[in-house]
């Protein structure tokens, strides 16, 4: 198996990554300890909305006390600063993580010692009489995760206490409910509560927790999967991903090689038999799609970002199990056409829905008045987003994604920069690379610098999209290589101070659909490229390569070549950007075809 390395063993340098997740730390302390737990104190009796006198005013829309999803959000942002504490090591944002746990241990001690929900205990018995009214699962899930992430992330040691008194209340819930109940109790959304009961078993040991695992394991829909049933179209996509989360990590506790099969099943049949929008969303108006059947799901409510974070995170999971590249391949594609594309650079706040349809326009979430769910899984993303870039088995080093970062072990360090290919700026002068016109290859640097000398194998990924052979040189001189798209390039020798230089080619590709075949999105490499204009519009085209159909559009400013284009030949020529830089203009992704 791979292993993911520590956050704190890869430090974002500059570029697109780590000015998002600048954005994102600005963001998260922004917002007020008082009111992220407002709705805690409000269940607790700490908080009388009549008499407010915090700073500021309370939240609002699904953070408002009258909101039956209301206190879900806290649960994301102690996961997103924890691991951005571990990430960056601010004091400040470990300092709001230690009052945030305080101020819900104060909401248990209210509660009578073991209860910490922002809602009565009340609402989770209605779900066995039948009774609904929000996801109360679903919140809790985001509560313990939190707390536990606290506890994993920020050393915080009173979140594991927490965490212990508040299962206790859930052991004897589990203890009044037969499985039959469960499995109707089950099919409301539960979020990630095996995923969580699972951290903690491995934790502690403890057999409350490991009970726990099996009450949660959601058989009736793994079974169908496990049968090659797909019985996820049309069904609610986050329910069953958070769900496929906690039985890979219920694997890891258990060793129970059915939760290890009911995954793979899972993402054979939501992923490899199922066709994905050209972004790798696979989800419309948040369920999922048909395998096949995906021109008729484009619109306004394509791709949600809490399915793409999520899918993500499985994908890891994966591919430390197998070391298949197609799950580092799905991770490219939704970091920059998901993760990037559905983050309001300028606030850190969310697209919660990515819209792929004619004419459509992101929606940005506000800072502090919506707080819908994919608030919470955009912060998380941009706190750990660096996770996977590198893995390691032995003496093996993958590298699995290409942005500026640099990897810290205690006998190596390797460094990697996207190369500009600009040249190098000057105080008053500038030395350019010979380029005459924007390279269509990306060039990433690698200095590997060793303690002493030591023996690595590095293994570069050789992503789908190349459309060329890669070339590699190390310490200047070529190495040939005969990898095709999909594979890793291996380099196994002695490092000391080296330096490894990749060139990845690539073009501009056309993807269709598969249902209508003659329409088609464009993707400069691993990026979909939109088209702004506010209609859908059809394209002339007598070539082969689509690159014919574009010319590079102001394609230099200073020290940057620009990924922006225009269309060749057409009545009315179209300006293309790419997706995930499009701010608030109007946009179109797909486009007819006319063969001329």
């Amino acid at each position: 198996m791979l292993n993911n390395f520590s956050l704190s063993q890869i430090k974002l340098l500059e570029g697109i990554l780590l000015e998002r997740q600048k954005t994102n730390h600005s963001y998260l302390m922004k917002l007020q300890n008082d009111n992220l737990l407002q709705a805690y104190y409000y269940e607790a009796g700490l908080l009388n909305p009549r008499d407010y006198n915090y700073k500021g005013k309370l939240h609002g829309g699904w953070e408002a006390i009258h909101s039956p999803i209301r206190g879900h959000f806290l649960g994301h942002f102690l996961s997103a600063a924890s691991m951005l504490y571990q990430s960056t090591k601010d004091p400040e944002i470990k300092v709001k993580v230690d009052k945030i746990v305080q101020g819900l241990g104060k909401c248990q001690m209210e509660n009578g010692g073991e209860w910490v929900s922002p809602f009565p205990e009340k609402y989770l018995y209605w779900l066995k009489e039948g009774k609904r009214v929000g996801v109360p699962h679903y919140v809790v899930h985001k509560l313990i995760q939190g707390l536990y992430d606290a506890y994993r992330y920020a050393e915080n040691k009173l979140a594991l206490n927490i965490l212990d008194k508040y299962t206790n209340w859930f052991v004897r819930y589990c203890e009044q409910i037969d499985d039959k109940l469960m499995d109707q109790i089950l099919d409301e959304e539960t979020g990630g509560m095996l995923e969580t009961w699972s951290y903690l078993y491995m934790e502690t040991g403890e057999e409350k927790y490991k009970r726990l695992i099996y009450k949660y394991t959601r058989r009736q829909l793994f079974d169908k999967l496990l049968d090659g049933q797909d019985v996820l179209t049309n069904m609610h996509m986050n329910t069953t991903v958070p769900e496929a989360i906690g039985m890979a990590i219920a694997y890891k506790a258990t060793g129970d090689e059915y939760f290890r099969n009911a995954v793979m099943a899972y993402w054979e049949i939501a992923v490899d038999r199922r066709n994905s929008f050209c972004t790798g969303g696979q989800s419309s108006g948040e369920i999922w799609t048909p395998p096949g059947v995906i021109a008729s799901r484009l619109g306004s409510k394509t791709q949600e970002h809490c399915c793409v974070y999520n899918m993500c995170k499985l994908a890891n999971i994966l591919f430390t199990w197998t070391g298949d590249i197609k799950y580092a391949n799905y991770i490219e594609l939704n970091i920059y056409n998901g993760m990037l594309a559905q983050q309001n650079p300028r606030t850190g706040t969310p697209a919660y829905f990515l819209p792929l349809g004619p004419g459509s326009k992101k929606e940005w979430g506000s800072e502090t008045e919506d707080f819908w769910c994919c608030h919470g899984t955009v912060v998380e993303a941009h706190s750990s987003i660096q996770k996977y870039i590198y893995y390691r088995i032995d003496d093996s080093i993958y590298i699995s994604q290409y942005f500026s970062s640099e990897l810290e072990e205690n006998d190596f360090t390797i460094k990697q920069i996207i190369d500009k290919q600009t040249g190098n700026i000057g105080s008053v002068t500038v030395y350019d690379s010979g380029l005459v016109n924007r390279p269509y290859s990306k060039k990433v640097i690698l200095n590997i610098k060793c303690k002493v000398p030591k023996k690595l194998e590095i293994k570069l990924r050789v992503p789908d999209w190349i459309s060329d052979k890669p070339i590699v040189t190390v310490n200047g001189q070529r190495v040939e290589t005969n990898e095709s798209p999909s594979s890793w390039i291996s380099l196994n020798r002695e490092w000391d101070n080296d330096e490894i230089v990749l060139e990845l080619p690539y073009t501009i590709k056309g993807v269709n659909l598969p249902d209508e075949p003659n329409l088609y999105a464009f993707m400069l490499g691993p990026i979909v490229l939109a088209g702004i204009i506010d209609k859908e519009r059809e394209l002339e085209f007598d070539g082969q390569d689509f690159i014919e159909l574009f010319r590079p559009y102001d394609e230099r400013h200073w020290s940057e070549w620009r990924d922006e284009f225009i269309t060749r030949g057409q009545k009315e020529n179209i300006k293309f950007m790419p997706l995930y830089k499009v701010f608030d203009e109007t946009y179109t992704v797909y486009f007819p075809i006319k063969r001329i």
